[in-house]
């Protein structure tokens, strides 16, 4: 199960979902839970990485590409 589990960490296919939430011209808030110390730093560090990564697919899409 993918339940409260960050991106890349689960079966999701998160290209897949991107694409969607783009043909669908999301606009809401797309946001990852917080861990406990004393991993929360690296954990965030890594939330950031994939964040960016999940935005720039989605922008993509919204361009028309294709990855």
């Amino acid at each position: 199960m993918d339940i409260h589990k960050t991106p890349y960490m689960g079966t999701i296919d998160w290209q897949a979902v991107m694409q969607g939430l783009a043909e669908i011209d999301f606009k809401a808030i797309f946001n990852f839970e917080s861990k406990p110390e004393p991993c929360r730093p690296d954990y965030e560090a890594y939330c950031v990485s994939v964040g960016r990564y999940l935005i720039g697919l989605f922008n993509n899409f919204k361009n028309g590409g294709k990855t």
